[in-house]
């Protein structure tokens, strides 16, 4: 089923559509003919797509592409007001967001291995459990709600991860249990007067290079 083919729709690709758009379980296989911009939320949820081409590049409210069979974020929009659910696809990278977060993110039962490609603040929760996840070396640095990263079976020491990466999140839920980043405040400190004290170390000393 292609978009511009749907009898409620037709092709939008040069105007503006006011309100939601909701494509769940329709088996959608193009979004060729999609609008330029939605003032609502996109919903095309439990289809088939295998591809964001054709996609409107603006949305103003929340975007859903819950399990379709996405492998990339190529032709991902540019810019989305809401929450973005991508949970249940067979993503193995989240390079292509290059966009500021307003929302929770959930990216959770994919196939990634970093998070690597998102920003370093999102304005709400970051959900990516069930992944291949490694390391949270790329992680944002700032989450301003729930950070959840259960279920990565490579993912280890997650606690010690969560700080000398600084990943700042209202609570955690991973692995090793439940905690409030208030309970780590500490630590958080502490290992960053650490990390600063070396780089004063390394300057003073110029390893012998200073004339």
């Amino acid at each position: 089923m292609i978009f511009k083919y749907l009898i409620n729709y037709g092709d939008l690709s040069l105007k503006n559509y006011n309100d939601n758009i909701n494509l769940s379980k329709i088996l959608l296989t193009s979004l060729e003919g999609m609008p330029k911009e939605i003032n609502g939320s996109l919903y095309i949820s439990e289809n088939t797509l295998q591809s964001l081409k054709y996609i409107t590049p603006k949305i103003n409210g929340d975007f859903s592409c819950i399990n379709n069979n996405l492998e990339s974020l190529k032709y991902f929009p540019k810019d989305i007001k809401g929450k973005i659910d991508l949970s249940k696809n067979n993503l193995k990278s989240l390079f292509e967001i290059t966009q500021k977060i307003n929302g929770d993110f959930n990216c959770s039962d994919n196939k990634l291995t970093s998070l690597k490609g998102l920003p370093k603040e999102i304005n709400g929760a970051l959900i990516c459990y069930r992944n291949n996840l490694k390391s949270l070396k790329d992680s944002p640095k700032i989450i301003k709600g729930m950070f959840d990263c259960r279920f990565n079976e490579e993912l280890k020491n997650v606690k010690e991860q969560i700080i000398k990466n600084q990943i700042k999140a209202k609570y955690y839920l991973t692995d090793e249990g439940y905690f409030e980043f208030k309970k780590l405040e500490k630590d958080f400190n502490k290992y960053y007067e650490n990390q600063k004290q070396q780089k004063e170390n390394i300057s003073k000393n110029d390893y012998g290079l200073s004339i």
